[in-house]
């Protein structure tokens, strides 16, 4: 068994050097100061077909669609040193996505033992594609970790990880519901409350009213598929090793992340399948702790340890992230 604070030191050191290596996202150009010309240029055929003028507020473009906790993440970063803003906005959401990791291993400790909560660090930390999307500087690493933390802790904890995922991200409002049904209690429903008065009036058109997505590119189911196996390559060996001996599996984790995600992205995937790849990074630390509780149920062999080994190995030799060069 690898204690905990190994795994984090390793998630975090290979965050940071998959960080020093990656390219400009499309989220870090839309929230970071200085990238307007680039992010009007880029996004001027998906977003512009609307006709709304966004305005710019810090030095960042806002769109009216978007939550403002999204914007408070990053509230911080104009009065860092230019050269330091992108490096060091990366690394704070590295830390938020440990933290969730973190938890994740806790989670899984309880459920399957030590060993659980050992392979929740390995399965994360050799994913190149969960380790740098934890590395750019966006909400998805507060999104995951505040998912996995609600969902573990339950209680006043999962109503108030509901009211932050509600004030990140329109679209993880159904993951707010999910974890404010579960911890029914009044702090819950205050919160349901504040994110409601909190929501932008084109917000709320947005989701009782979706303008249809335009893909600028290959909308088939073909090329979503086909991008999500490259970007989760190593879960072809994973899965398949979870599956071959489990005991002992956590369905509702899966089950409740499974059908939060169809909920909430469900219609995108409609007009562009492959935009809700994007998106599954949002639910995968329950369903790690899943596998892992799976896996963990295996009884440990020399020939098992191997085959666990091979899995890791293979997510690190072939480091799969879009923002990589």
């Amino acid at each position: 068994v690898i204690e905990p604070p190994v795994l984090l030191a390793v998630y975090l050191l290979y965050g940071v050097w998959l960080g020093a290596r990656m390219v400009l996202t499309d989220t870090e150009v839309t929230h970071l100061p200085g990238h307007l010309a680039r992010a009007r240029a880029d996004h001027f055929v998906d977003l512009g077909t609307r006709g709304d003028q966004y305005p710019v507020i810090g030095g960042v473009l806002r769109f009216p669609w978007r939550m403002p906790g999204e914007y408070w993440l990053l509230r911080w970063v104009p009065w860092v040193p230019a050269r330091w803003q992108l490096p060091s906005a990366r690394v704070v959401s590295l830390l938020i996505g440990a933290v969730g990791l973190w938890a994740a291993m806790q989670h899984a400790t309880m459920l399957g033992g030590p060993w659980a909560g050992t392979l929740v660090g390995l399965i994360v930390a050799s994913q190149a594609t969960l380790v740098g999307t934890a590395a750019t500087a966006s909400y998805q690493s507060s999104v995951a970790t505040l998912w996995e933390v609600g969902l573990w802790r339950g209680g006043n904890t999962s109503g108030l990880a509901g009211v932050g995922l509600g004030l990140l991200r329109h679209t993880a409002w159904p993951m707010a519901v999910v974890l404010w049904a579960s911890a029914w209690i009044p702090l819950a429903l205050v919160g349901a409350l504040l994110v409601f008065l909190h929501g932008w009036p084109a917000v709320w058109t947005n989701v009782l009213w979706p303008t249809p997505m335009t893909a600028p590119r290959d909308n088939t189911v073909r090329y979503a598929l086909k991008t999500g196996l490259q970007r989760y390559e190593s879960f072809a060996l994973w899965i398949p090793l979870a599956l071959l001996g489990w005991r002992a599996m956590p369905i509702r984790l899966v089950l409740i992340s499974v059908l939060t995600l169809a909920v909430a992205h469900g219609w995108r995937a409609l007009s562009w399948p492959k935009l809700v790849v994007g998106y599954l990074y949002d639910f995968h630390l329950p369903v790690v702790v899943a596998l892992a509780v799976m896996l963990a149920s295996v009884p440990v062999t020399p020939e098992w340890i191997g085959a666990l080994t091979l899995a890791a190995l293979w997510g690190l030799v072939r480091p799969r992230h879009p923002a990589l060069p």
